[in-house]
C-alpha cells in the first residue's frame, strides 16, 4: 500500500509541475490551445464520420476502414510520447529516492498522460470500440481492440525511451534504412511469396479484424495478448536502458570536415550538431529518400515530384527555421554576448547552419534530378530552394526573436510558440515553392515569374537579418528567460 501511495504522490507532483509550466506560458499557451482545440474539433468531427462509416461497413463485412483507423491509432501513440519534454532527467533525479524500478516506471507511465493531447488520443482510441458493437463478434472485437491500443501505447513508450540512448538512435537509423529498402524491393517484385503472405496473418490489425468477425477469435486474442506482454517487457527494459548514465561520446570525425572557414566556423558546427538532434529534421530526410527512390526507380520520373520534395524538405525543417534559439540554453546566449558577437552576426551564423542542413539533404536530390531529368530541372530546383530558404529564414528570424521556445533533444518540436504566427509563417514561406511547382511545369509558360519572386524573398531576408538582429540584442535577456 505504501508503494502505491509513493507512486500516487510523485505522479501528483509531476501533474502540478506540468501545469505550472503551462500556466507560465500565459496568453500565448492559452491562444495555442484554442487553435489546437479548433483544429482537433474539425478532426474529431471527421473521425466521428469515419466511425459511422466503420459501423455500417462492419455490418456488411467490410473491414478496410477498420484497418486504416487501427493504423492511425498506432501512429498517433508515437508522436505525443516523442514530442513531450524529456523525462530522463526527472527520472534520474528520482533515483536518489528509495524507489524501486517498478515504481519509477509507474510514475513515468502516469506522467505521460499529463498533456491534454494524450487524453484526446486515449479517448479517440477507445472510441473505436463503439462501432465494433456492430461487428458479428462484438465482445471479441472490443477485447482485441483494447489489447491493440495497449500494445501501441507500450511500443510508443519504448521508442520514446530508446531514442534518448545514443547507441539505439544509430540502430534506429540502420533499421529504418533496411526497412525502406525492403519495402522498395517488396513493391517491385510483384505478388507476395507464400512465406511472406503467411506472416501477414499475424498483422495486429488483421488480428483485431478476425476477432471482430469471429474468425478464430480466441487465437487472435491470444496472439494480441502475447504481443502486449512482449511490448510491456520491452517498455520496462527500455526504461532501464534510458536510466543508465553514459559518458559523452567523442566528437565524430566528420564534423570538423564540415566546418566552414571564418569567424562563424565553431558556431555553425555547434548549431549543426544541435539541429540534427531534433526529430523533425528527419521528415526532410525522409522526403529526400523517397524522392531519390522515385528518380532512380521510376521509368519516367516527374519533375513535379522533385519540386514538391524540395518544398517538403523545408516544411519538415520549419520547426528549426522558426525557432533558431530553441536548442540553446541561457548560458549559450550569454557566451554570444561575451565573444562579443552582434545580434546580426548571431542570427547570420544560425541562418548559415540552417542553410547547410537543408543543402546536405537536397544535394543528392538535385544531383539525381540533373542525371535523370536534365540540368534545367536541377537548376530550377536550386532556384526554388534558394527562394524557399530566404522565405523561411525571413519569417524565422522574426519568430525566433519574438517567441523563442525551449526545445528538447531527440524529441519532436512542441506547439509552445505562437501557433497562429507559425502557421502564417509556414504558408508565407512556402509561397516560392508553390509558385515554382505551378510555374515551372511543362507548357505552363510562366517560368519567368520564379525569378522576381526569388529576388523579392532574398530582399526580404536581407532586411530581416538586420532588423531582427538589432531586436535580438534588445531582447537577449527575455529570450534567455524563455529558454531557461
Amino acid at each position: 500500500m505504501s508503494d502505491l501511495a509513493n507512486v500516487v504522490a510523485l505522479a501528483r507532483c509531476h501533474w502540478r509541475a506540468y501545469w505550472r509550466r503551462f500556466g507560465r506560458g500565459g496568453s500565448l499557451s492559452i491562444g495555442n490551445q484554442g487553435i489546437v482545440l479548433l483544429i482537433l474539433g474539425v478532426v474529431f468531427v471527421k473521425y466521428l464520420q469515419l466511425l459511422h462509416a466503420l459501423s455500417v461497413g462492419l455490418t456488411n463485412g467490410k473491414t478496410s476502414v477498420l484497418q486504416s483507423l487501427l493504423a492511425g491509432i498506432f501512429v498517433a501513440w508515437l508522436f505525443p510520447l516523442a514530442s513531450g519534454r524529456s523525462e530522463r532527467a526527472s527520472a534520474e533525479r528520482l533515483l536518489h529516492l528509495p524507489l524501486s524500478l517498478r515504481q519509477l516506471f509507474a510514475v513515468r507511465l502516469i506522467s505521460l498522460f499529463n498533456p491534454p493531447t494524450a487524453w484526446l488520443i486515449a479517448v479517440g482510441s477507445l472510441a473505436i470500440c463503439y462501432p465494433l458493437l456492430s461487428a458479428p463478434n462484438p465482445v471479441g472485437g472490443i477485447v482485441a481492440a483494447l489489447l491493440f491500443i495497449a500494445t501501441s501505447w507500450q511500443v510508443g513508450v519504448s521508442l520514446a525511451q530508446l531514442v534518448s540512448v545514443a547507441n539505439w538512435r544509430r540502430n534506429f537509423v540502420a533499421v529504418f534504412l533496411a526497412l525502406l529498402l525492403g519495402a522498395t524491393f517488396y513493391l517491385l517484385r510483384g505478388p507476395d511469396p507464400p512465406s511472406l503472405a503467411a506472416l501477414r496473418h499475424y498483422d495486429p490489425r488483421l488480428l483485431v479484424v478476425n476477432a471482430a468477425l469471429g474468425n478464430h477469435a480466441l487465437r487472435a486474442i491470444g496472439v494480441l495478448s502475447l504481443l502486449l506482454l512482449v511490448a510491456s517487457s520491452l517498455a520496462v527494459w527500455s526504461f532501464r536502458q534510458s536510466l543508465k548514465t553514459t559518458t559523452r561520446s567523442s566528437r565524430r570525425r566528420l564534423l570538423p570536415a564540415l566546418r566552414i572557414p571564418g569567424r562563424f566556423s565553431g558556431l555553425v558546427a555547434k548549431d549543426l550538431r544541435y539541429f540534427r538532434r531534433l526529430l523533425d529534421t528527419y521528415f526532410g530526410i525522409l522526403a529526400c529518400i523517397l524522392c531519390g527512390l522515385h528518380l532512380v526507380l521510376a521509368a519516367a520520373p516527374s519533375a513535379d515530384v522533385v519540386r514538391i520534395a524540395i518544398l517538403l524538405v523545408f516544411v519538415g525543417n520549419s520547426s528549426i527555421a522558426f525557432n533558431l534559439f530553441g536548442l540553446d540554453s541561457r548560458s549559450g546566449l550569454e557566451r554570444y554576448a561575451l565573444m562579443p558577437l552582434s545580434g546580426t552576426a548571431t542570427l547570420l551564423s544560425k541562418n548559415i547552419a540552417f542553410a547547410l542542413l537543408v543543402s546536405a539533404q537536397l544535394f543528392p536530390v538535385l544531383i539525381l534530378a540533373g542525371w535523370r531529368l536534365g540540368l534545367s530541372v536541377s537548376g530550377g530546383g536550386f532556384i526554388e530552394a534558394v527562394s524557399l530558404a530566404s522565405g523561411y529564414l525571413a519569417c524565422g528570424n522574426w519568430l525566433s526573436v519574438r517567441n523563442p521556445i525551449r526545445l528538447q533533444f531527440y524529441r519532436f518540436s512542441s506547439s509552445g510558440a505562437a501557433l497562429a504566427d507559425s502557421i502564417g509563417a509556414l504558408i508565407f514561406g512556402s509561397v516560392p515553392g508553390v509558385v515554382a511547382i505551378y510555374c515551372l511545369r511543362e507548357n505552363a509558360g510562366a517560368g519567368w515569374i520564379v525569378l522576381p519572386v526569388t529576388l523579392f524573398f532574398i530582399g526580404l531576408y536581407a532586411a530581416s537579418i538586420f532588423k531582427f538582429g538589432k531586436r535580438f540584442v534588445r531582447r537577449r535577456e527575455e529570450i534567455a528567460v524563455a529558454l531557461s
